[in-house]
């Protein structure tokens, strides 16, 4: 097909479409009801195109037929998919993910010359008899799109993200239409859509007809304010008409639904007084409801009156300092690529507020319309972001900053394409009032063409503030003051503070980025909390991203789904699992990092006064409601982790940022370890909340100050008889009842018989090494040059004797690795009493010119039978040094199954830390672990080495063992796959340690629990 060449033009964005408008839904004056504010489908005007539509897909637009655009083409012959959808995903060519490339040669404005497209061709029939116009609209396609109506050419436009209307009243008639679209999957504005993401294709958002009278409104723009100290509000409505102007009745009506002004608008904008007004926020997210009426048409507008501005370094709404406790968002499915359904984009936003996410960053281009829809009901902050980004200029043939991040900012060739996306951006969200921040896009560089954006933006909407992280280093220019807030990504704690801290950072500074959330991860949530609580001028960050990018291929033959990422489609260039960085899976259930950010972000942190006399402090974290509208305490006591007692008591008033004491009736225990959790229960229905269970919004724990040795092993028992064999080898240890086998080889046990079975699948062993997390992609390097993935003991001098009835075994030993010098000296004593109990004491010294270790432990395999686990610990959740504020110390029954974590990318996961007991079960026999100091754990079906080795989980093998590995210490999680490395505070450093723990095979005839110890 020969094409117009608007799609390698520069200079040429929209052909035949109207000027871009706010969203909204017209509907009919004589309409009984009109619609909801999210249900346009009730609108009589309202035609929905979407569904099966005709579609071929052609390896470039030469092979396409120029009569395949008329009306008497036979569709027959074309395949039936879905609109909305995109192509790769139905299995017309392949995904692609790419962070920093293009994925095209970078030449703009042109494209490559097989430049693959879609041919869209649907029917639709039309009745013209009402006399209104016909206006077609596409919400999103991507890249740029050729339209025809009854073989007519109507337009093109691009734009990926953004909405394009066409007025096609001349083009249909009476009865049935042909529509036929040309998706073109590269365009010139590939170049400004770098984004880090799946990069797919189609007609991927809604289609629709509105039908309207020639003359009507055909734009509005609505703004609030609250002069300072007043409860009177004002609402504002400027309008624009097609056509002359003409009167506009309006009725305003409250959140609960009481009208409180009407009547009718002449010329000029139309200002309503509101008193005693309601006032939106993401606490409380008051609506209220604007109907705007014409001779022709009625258009129903939510308006939530706020006020955002900035004051001393600090993001006011309302007058009152907030905070973004936010998460960047992408539009993706694992099935549907860039299509999400509104059930499944309610149930997004409702995850979030059920996990304390007030904000969402649209990443990196404007949301879906109905998103913002969503946003307004259920009260969270948005940060809009045009559909701008550049990053691939960073990696063009001997790029370097200095030199290439002004290549498109800077370029007057690509200014008015920029400035054509920020007028589009602002031009459809600005009614929104969850928008407190437009954003210019982001990594593009910063020059001239971000300057006029700026200034674009801030004419056409003043009320809002500007964000545009690329300004935090200018290039070409250094014009930034029209930026309102200071934006940076995945700085260090140190740096941040520096930054804070510094009499010159004027302006509020937000972590557009942070606790990047690939993998098991993060690990730094609560630091970047307590630097939040210390700095009034940090606003906030958002969460480094929402969902993993990763496409769901089908099933394996044992019923497993295999998700995959870049490089698995045969793409060039791509970035790998990189795009695999969520905070929840791909099918939307959470990560463990998203249960760590609720309890993180809750809405009031507690404070013990006098644990003994059940005095308490409660700081409230919010910035508009008292708590004690909020929440009940429900407190729990539990002894050795059992139950001991519970109760409930009324919040105590609590202002906003303001603290309250309170005092909890409860009785302590005499003994044991014993904690008490204080839990914050909703005290009215939650519109949020998934189920009629109460809602936790989160929780405090506190060790109470009790006597008692709780899980302290106990003294090894001296009153029995054993005999030791000795080898040059090995020695064998028999007992009542059991027979052990050491080897003098490795330090360790290679047979543990207990009843003539058999209970080590494998022998015992000495590990430094972990699965790799994605967050260890760059220690990782350091850790394999060290050895610490292949370290084999070297045994200097072993000794055996018995004394009083207690065999003892002395080794002195190193751990190395092939080519390599010792990495730890270890001096370690193995005791086994007459009961079969092992007690080890292990006396370590590191060669200081190691890095870090990812973990010290001992690695035992056991028959898989052993499957069933009781421990007392940090659960209910994977937990880690710097991972464990969503889990609580307590005493907790899992199998070996549910302890792995099935991350897409395989990796350590499922230890628990802060473990003072461990019980691992078979039908049989039981392992109990205890120790002087708490430990971490680990027992999953898989090894180390088959989750070092996989690319993706539904290619693990079950090894047929049960996986425990018991440690002294293991190192932190942190979020370094794009963050800060890991904090030397959750580094394990030591060069000396000291660890005792004791093991004990029992005889099981009832389950094993703490007090059988």
């Amino acid at each position: 097909m020969k094409l117009p060449t608007y799609h390698e033009d520069l200079s040429v964005f929209h052909v035949g479409t109207e000027d871009p408008r706010a969203y909204y839904i017209p509907f009919s004056p004589l309409s009984a009801l009109g619609p909801d504010f999210e249900e346009r489908k009730d609108s009589d005007r309202f035609q929905l195109l979407s569904g099966n539509w005709r579609f071929r897909y052609y390896e470039n637009t030469r092979q396409v037929p120029e009569q395949a655009v008329l009306p008497d083409f036979p569709m027959h012959s074309l395949d039936i998919i879905p609109v909305p959808s995109t192509w790769q995903s139905l299995g017309y060519e392949r995904y692609h993910y790419s962070n920093l490339e293009y994925t095209i040669p970078y030449d703009p404005p042109y494209v490559p010359a097989q430049n693959p497209c879609g041919l869209y061709l649907t029917d639709f029939t039309c009745s013209l008899r009402d006399g209104l116009e016909r206006y077609l609209n596409f919400e999103g396609v991507d890249s740029c799109f050729y339209v025809w109506v009854n073989g007519k050419p109507v337009g093109y436009s691009q734009i990926s993200h953004s909405s394009s209307e066409f007025n096609v009243t001349r083009y249909i008639k009476e009865g049935t239409n042909r529509l036929a679209v040309l998706v073109l999957k590269w365009c010139d504005g590939t170049y400004l859509e770098c984004q880090d993401k799946m990069r797919l294709s189609g007609i991927f958002r809604d289609v629709y007809l509105l039908s309207r009278p020639p003359e009507h409104i055909r734009d509005y723009q609505v703004t609030t304010d609250v002069p300072e100290g007043g409860t009177t509000a004002f609402v504002q409505i400027s309008f624009t008409y097609r056509g002359s102007s003409f009167p506009v009745h309006y009725v305003l009506t409250d959140p609960c639904g009481e009208k409180i002004a009407s009547g009718t608008a002449a010329d000029g904008p139309l200002v309503i007084e509101v008193p005693d007004a309601k006032l939106w926020s993401d606490e409380s997210a008051q609506l209220y409801s604007l109907l705007l009426c014409t001779d022709g048409e009625c258009i129903r507008e939510t308006v939530g009156i706020r006020t955002i501005s900035v004051r001393h370094g600090q993001i006011l709404l309302n007058d009152t300092p907030i905070r973004f406790h936010g998460v960047n968002r992408h539009e993706f499915h694992a099935r549907n690529g860039y299509t999400v359904t509104s059930e499944e984009l309610e149930q997004e936003i409702r995850l979030m507020k059920q996990h304390h996410i007030n904000a969402v960053r649209t990443s990196h281009y404007p949301a879906a319309p109905l998103l913002y829809t969503l946003c307004d009901r259920y009260g969270l902050y948005v940060i809009d972001e045009a559909d701008v980004e550049a990053h691939g200029i960073i990696k063009l043939y001997k790029a370097m900053q200095q030199s290439t991040n002004g290549t498109i900012a800077d370029n007057p060739c690509f200014r008015e394409a920029i400035l054509d996306r920020e007028t589009a951006l602002v031009a459809r969200d600005k009614n929104r009032p969850c928008v407190l921040i437009w954003s210019l896009g982001n990594e593009t560089g910063y020059g001239s063409n971000m300057e006029a954006g700026c200034r674009l933006v801030k004419g056409l909407d003043p009320t809002r503030l500007l964000n545009y992280e690329s300004s935090t280093h200018p290039i070409m220019c250094q014009d930034i003051d029209g930026i309102d807030v200071l934006s940076r990504m995945y700085l260090p704690i140190p740096e941040l503070e520096a930054l804070l801290a510094d009499p010159a950072t004027k302006k509020p500074v937000i972590l557009t980025e942070y606790i990047h959330c690939m993998g098991n991860s993060p690990g730094d949530i609560e630091d970047y909390f307590q630097l939040m609580s210390r700095y009034p001028n940090l606003a906030g960050g958002f969460i480094w991203e929402w969902r993993d990018q990763s496409a769901d291929m089908g099933y394996t033959e044992d019923g497993r789904t295999k998700y995959f990422y870049g490089g698995d489609y045969g793409d060039f260039p791509n970035c790998g699992n990189f795009c695999v960085d969520g905070i929840t899976y791909p099918d939307g259930r959470p990560h463990t990092g998203l249960f760590e950010h609720k309890n993180v972000f809750r809405p009031a942190r507690i404070k013990a006064c006098d644990l003994t006399a059940g005095s308490f402090t409660l700081t409230n974290l919010l910035s508009f409601t008292d708590l004690s509208e909020l929440l009940e305490l429900k407190y729990e006591i539990t002894q050795d982790g059992m139950p001991w007692e519970s109760g409930r008591i009324p919040c105590p008033a609590a202002p906003p940022r303001q603290t309250a004491a309170f005092t909890l009736p409860y009785t302590l225990p005499e003994s044991g370890r014993c904690f008490l959790r204080i839990r914050m229960m909703a005290n009215r229905s939650v519109p949020f909340a998934d189920s009629e269970e109460e809602f936790e919004y989160g929780f405090d724990q506190f060790e109470l100050p009790i006597p008692g040795t709780g899980f302290v092993p106990g003294c090894l028992d001296e009153t029995g008889s054993l005999t030791v064999r000795e080898e040059a080898d090995a020695y064998h240890i028999l007992g009542n009842g059991f027979l052990y086998r050491f080897n003098r080889l490795s330090a360790s046990f290679d047979r543990l018989y207990v009843d003539g079975e058999e209970l080590l699948s494998e022998p015992a062993a000495y590990t430094l090494w972990r699965a790799p997390t994605d967050n260890d992609r760059y220690i990782r390097e350091e850790w394999e040059a060290a050895g610490y993935d292949r370290t084999f003991p070297r045994v200097y001098e072993s000794t055996c004797h018995i004394m009083e009835n207690v065999v003892r075994i002395d080794c002195h030993l190193s751990l190395t690795a092939v080519a390599l010098q010792p990495i730890l000296y270890l001096d370690v004593t193995w005791q086994i009493d007459a009961a079969g109990r092992i007690r080890g004491s292990v006396d370590a010294n590191k060669e200081s010119c190691f890095p870090y270790l990812p973990r010290f432990g001992i690695h035992f395999a056991l028959p898989r039978e052993f499957d069933t686990v009781t421990y007392f610990g940090y659960g209910p959740f994977e937990s880690y040094c710097d991972k464990h504020r969503a889990d609580y110390v307590g005493l907790f029954h899992e199998t070996v199954d549910d302890l792995f974590e099935d991350y897409i990318k395989p990796q350590e996961n499922g230890s628990h830390f802060g473990c003072e007991y461990l019980s691992l079960e078979s039908p049989r026999h039981a392992l109990t672990v205890t120790a002087q100091l708490p430990f971490s754990f680990q027992a999953l079906p898989y090894s180390a080495a088959e989750l070092t080795r996989k690319r993706h989980s539904c290619e693990l093998v079950k090894s047929g063992y049960t996986h425990l590995t018991v440690d002294y210490a293991m190192s932190g999680i942190g979020s370094n796959s794009c963050g800060p490395a890991l904090a030397d505070e959750y580094r394990f450093s030591e060069t000396e340690f000291h660890w005792d723990f004791l093991l004990a095979f029992e005889r099981l005839s009832a389950p094993m629990s703490p007090r059988c110890i």
